[in-house]
């Protein structure tokens, strides 16, 4: 990019808002995986909340003909465990968006919020499946990666982008709906169709986490994502500054020549797309194809 700028927002908010047209792109699917393997040694995240009953709830047991059986993860303090025990509740696919993870968003909403804003993005772009905009999309969707300099950093230049749309204004941190980005409540917000990685830290991200597309924002952030074994089999795009310190500059290319062992300039992908706006470079690699077989 010629100068420093939101780019990597408005690439991960486009490539969201086409996932929005796809019928099949949403959590659900994997959010019941996750409740069926609460019944494994050693879950992810072991505690479920509902929607509606207020309390913790844990595994009980599968029940035999599909789906799960939870109690109240607090059941060993009451004094009569039995009867709390009688009152467990079954969770079968259906069911499964009344459920979420103790720390985590919800997986489902009940209002397609920013529907106008989405619509009105792209010119070329096809029908929203509205269901969508009620099913978080964070698993297997985007990602996008924030600035070493934090979340913060990151979060402030989305927050400096508006777009109008049915008399309504909505920045771009907004329309993300990265969790914990919005201006709604937990509970009335919409729904997270895209996840956040702070790439200031190396913890890694959960297992049940593994995007289709990596947007990083800035080269410092993309030396970090190229060495970390979570993103390896995922797309990546990242958008940078060229007025960054020379040395920076430097320290991205070696890497990107390091990485030329195993990849290749995609000149297909590039002839394949508009010419791109003065001032603006774009460069595609794509893996070779190993001649051992």
């Amino acid at each position: 990019m010629p100068c420093d700028s939101a780019a990597a927002g408005f690439i991960a908010l486009g490539a969201m808002r086409r996932r929005l047209e796809k019928p099949e792109a949403h959590d659900l699917g994997i959010h019941y995986e996750r409740i069926l393997a609460l019944g494994k040694p050693d879950p992810d995240n072991p505690i479920l909340i509902h929607k509606v009953e207020r309390g913790e709830w844990e595994f009980a047991e599968l029940i035999r003909y599909g789906g799960v059986r939870v109690k109240r993860a607090d059941a060993a303090k009451k004094k009569n465990q039995k009867a709390v025990f009688s009152y467990g509740k079954s969770i079968i696919p259906d069911q499964a968006g009344d459920w979420y993870f103790l720390g985590e968003p919800q997986v489902t909403g009940s209002e397609p919020h920013y529907l106008n804003h989405y619509a009105s993005l792209l010119e070329d772009a096809g029908n929203i499946h509205i269901q969508n905009l009620t099913r978080s999309d964070r698993m297997r969707g985007v990602c996008l990666v924030g600035r070493v300099a934090g979340e913060c950093a990151t979060l402030n230049l989305m927050n400096d982008v508006c777009f109008k749309a049915g008399g309504e204004n909505r920045n771009l941190a907004e329309l993300l709906t990265i969790d914990g980005w919005s201006s709604f409540g937990s509970s009335s917000g919409p729904v997270p169709r895209v996840s956040f990685v702070n790439s200031r830290f190396s913890d890694s991200i959960t297992n049940h986490i593994r995007p289709s597309l990596v947007v990083v924002d800035g080269d410092q952030a993309l030396l970090r994502v190229l060495v970390r074994s979570e993103f390896d089999e995922c797309d990546i795009v990242c958008a940078y500054s060229r007025t960054v310190e020379r040395e920076r500059l430097e320290d991205l290319g070696a890497k990107l020549e390091h990485l030329s062992q195993w990849y290749s300039v995609d000149r297909d992908s590039l002839l394949a797309y508009p010419r791109s706006p003065r001032g603006i470079a774009i460069s595609m690699l794509k893996k070779r194809i190993s001649s051992w077989s």
